[in-house]
Order: structure tokens, then C-alpha cells, then sequence
């Protein structure tokens, strides 16, 4: 089987790097199209590609580009519809797998392979959520986003993820089949096989693979070797400058109360410098007992192994909390366009609807051994109806629904005829 793979941003191929090696040890034949011309500088992939040692194809650079305003991309989209099409034209490709179809560059390569015939697979990278009913924008950001829906729906170049036309959806967690299906998505293109990169870090954890040298890790990030972690995982949804320095401050607030250092850890894609940040925080008076700023210093993973709570608004790094068995606190009383429901469908998080009632909700997730032991029970009840308890084997469940794909075709025409080796 020749499986093709288009990563559309940087996060891709780390996050399905479990999935391409494990095809690899089991024969399929796997290129890497690497579509950089048509991706922004900071969505880049080529050199991960090398330095992972996959085959690979470059896209040229065409009449495409990236940097342009979305409006003008629909003026460029045929160029560069052509020149995937040029690229995927004289191999044989049974599957071609995306790791993203709703910007311009993913939807394009999904439609160019359709167009050659080519059955397509979407691999979801992270987590599908329900839309967040309490989500308000505002009224000039609410018409300002409904147009720009409009508008790209109209011009036919980005799109709502699983509807660009690929034959199969791959889904880590059960709660994002529900959400796509409701979105539209055909429920039959629709698989859950959970995460084979969550499933390698489960592995990693019981087996001893993920600890960490503490006392070194404490001492790269500037952390008092006698405080309690809380890892805050940043995120930019849904809040402007004063909004996350605002957050921040009721986040240490909590981290306080429980005489915890808090450790915040901004999105490796994010514009966010933590220099910047600490400089804010000396300004308002929170020391390093009280607060450090991290991006490239240290993993998530590291961040989680360190922690005793983990603290978001919006992050899949809850998912790699609940594996590493660290109690959840999830800040719920802010507007973002995505709700993380494990608290009020699972309990298996505590959810903050207040700023005092966040401090109180750091304060039990650090200290309180009955809450703490609380949290950790439910949180194997939601990987469990999730994600397949995290049992190992969501590799196989991707490969059988990449190759069943493979064998029926495109639009369920029979399977290309194999070549016989000589």
C-alpha cells in the first residue's frame, strides 16, 4: 500500500509521527508531500521532515501566496490547485492522509487528489469539542466573525473541518464524532480510533519513560525546589491583552492560596515572549516564588510530570493531564468559542465559574487528597469512553480504516490493480 501524507502546520508531524512510523515497520510505502509554498513561514515542515528521514515531495512555489489576504486567495487558489495536482500526478497513491482541510492548503490538496481520484483520509490533531453556548463575542466582533464565515463559505477556499470532501475522518475522542455529525459531516465518513500519539505517552508513563530529573528541571525554569507546580497551559482564545494578563493574575492569585508556584506555559506557535511577561510580573510584584514564564524552556510534558494541577481555559494538554494522573481545573467563566465539558459531564475536573471560585479550585486540586483522589477516578472514566482507555491499540485502528480505504476506493470504486513485484 503507497500511503501519501500533507501536513498543513508545524504540529503535524510531531503529533502523527506514532501513526507514519508504525505503517512504515508494517511495509506501506509512505511519502510526505510537503506543501510549504502554500503554507505560512511559521506552519513550515520541511525541516522536521528531513530531520525525521521521511521520502518526500516539495510543492514548487507557484502563483500561490500565503501571505496574502484571505480574499485574494481566491483568485490564487487555481494555480495552486494545479500545481498539487501536478505533484500527486504519476504515482501511485492508494490513500493520501491531511492533517488539516480547513484553511486554504489543506482543502485545496484534499480536492486536487479527489480530482485525481485519489481516496483522502482527514486525521484530526487534537481534540473535537461542542461549541460553548455562553460564547459572545461581542456585537462588532459577532458580525465581524459571521461575515467572515460567510465570506469563505461563499468563495469556496476554507470550510468547516471534515466537510472538504475526504472519504474518512479520523477522530481521536467519541464527543468530537457527536459535535462534527452535528456540524454536517456525514456520520459514515466518521471513525474514532483514538490518539496513537496519547497512546505512545501512556505507554511512555507506565512504563517509567516519561519521569523527568525534577531538581533539573526545577532549576532550568527558576522553580523553588519546595514549592507545589501549578501548570497554567496558556492560551490566546477569546481574550485580548489585558484579558490574559488579567487571567494570569487570578491564576497566581490561586497558586498563592495554595502556597504553589505557578508555572505558565505559552502555545509553542504563540506570539506571546516570555520575556515580556516576566518583566510584567516583576512590574506588578509577583516574584519567581510566585510565577515563571515558559515556551521553548521546557515540553508540556515536562510541564505536566512537574505539576500537581494543571489550570486551562481551552488546551488538548488536559488530555495529557488525565493520562499522567494531574487533578484538572478548568476556567469556565470566561467567553471562549469552545467549552471543555469534563467537569460538568464527567467530574473528572473542577470547574472555576468565578475568579474566587478559581482560587478555591486550585487550592483543593493542590491540596485536598479527596478531591485530588476524585478527579483522578473520573478522569479514567473519560479516557475510557473517550479514547479506548488508552489501550494501546489506536495505530491499529487507524491503519485497518486507512487500508479498508485503500481496498474499496473512492466513491467505492474497486481497488487499483497492484503491480506485480518482480
Amino acid at each position: 500500500m503507497n500511503v501519501w501524507f500533507v501536513p498543513s502546520n508545524s504540529r503535524h508531524l510531531g503529533k502523527f509521527r506514532v501513526l507514519l512510523d508504525a505503517m512504515i515497520e508494517r511495509g506501506v510505502q509512505v511519502q510526505v508531500l510537503c506543501v510549504d509554498s502554500a503554507l505560512r513561514k511559521r506552519d513550515a515542515c520541511l525541516h522536521q521532515i528531513e530531520a525525521a528521514g521521511y521520502d518526500h515531495v516539495v510543492l514548487p512555489a507557484n502563483d500561490f501566496n500565503p501571505d496574502n489576504h484571505l480574499f485574494w486567495h481566491w483568485f490564487q487558489v487555481e494555480p495552486l490547485y494545479k500545481a498539487v495536482q501536478k505533484a500527486l500526478t504519476g504515482h501511485e497513491i492508494d490513500v493520501l492522509l491531511v492533517g488539516g482541510d480547513t484553511g486554504v492548503s489543506g482543502r485545496t490538496v484534499v480536492q486536487a487528489a479527489r480530482g485525481l481520484g485519489i481516496p483522502t483520509t482527514l486525521l484530526v490533531d487534537g481534540i473535537v469539542l461542542p461549541p460553548n453556548r455562553r460564547y459572545w463575542p461581542g456585537l462588532v466582533n459577532g458580525l465581524r466573525d459571521r461575515f467572515r464565515v460567510l465570506l469563505r463559505s461563499l468563495m469556496h477556499v476554507c470550510g468547516v473541518r471534515g466537510k472538504a470532501g475526504t472519504d474518512l475522518v479520523l477522530l481521536m475522542n467519541a464527543t468530537g464524532r457527536d459535535v462534527l455529525a452535528a456540524d454536517g459531516v456525514r456520520p459514515w465518513r466518521l471513525r474514532v480510533v483514538g490518539s496513537t500519539e496519547y497512546d505512545r505517552l501512556a505507554a511512555d508513563i507506565r512504563e517509567g519513560k516519561a519521569n523527568i530529573d525534577e531538581r533539573e528541571l526545577r532549576a532550568r525554569l527558576g522553580i523553588p525546589g519546595d514549592k507545589p507546580v501549578v501548570f497554567f497551559a496558556h492560551h490566546p482564545i477569546g481574550l485580548d491583552d489585558a484579558g490574559r494578563r488579567l487571567l494570569v493574575r487570578q491564576v497566581v492569585a490561586g497558586g498563592r492560596r495554595a502556597e504553589a508556584c505557578v508555572l505558565v506555559k505559552f502555545h509553542p506557535r504563540s506570539p506571546e515572549d516570555p520575556d515580556a511577561w516576566r518583566r510584567w510580573a516583576d512590574a506588578e510584584g509577583m516574584g519567581a516564588d510566585d510565577v515563571v514564564f515558559a515556551k521553548s524552556e521546557c515540553t508540556s510534558i515536562e510541564a505536566i510530570m512537574l505539576c500537581s494541577a494543571l489550570v486551562t481555559m481551552y488546551s488538548t494538554v488536559v488530555l495529557e493531564a488525565m493520562v499522567a494522573g494531574r487533578p484538572l481545573v478548568l476556567v469556565q467563566y470566561l467567553s471562549t468559542r469552545y467549552v471543555l465539558n469534563y467537569g460538568s459531564r464527567y467530574g473528572a475536573a473542577l470547574d472555576a465559574k468565578s475568579p474566587e471560585g478559581l482560587q478555591e479550585a486550585i487550592f483543593r486540586a493542590v491540596r485536598d487528597e479527596e478531591t485530588r483522589e476524585r478527579l483522578l477516578r473520573n478522569a479514567e472514566k473519560v479516557l475510557e469512553r473517550e479514547m479506548f482507555g488508552m489501550d494501546g491499540r489506536s495505530v491499529e485502528r487507524a491503519i485497518a480504516e486507512i487500508t479498508a480505504l485503500a481496498d474499496r476506493g473512492i466513491h467505492g470504486r474497486p481497488p487499483r490493480q497492484q503491480t506485480p513485484a518482480r
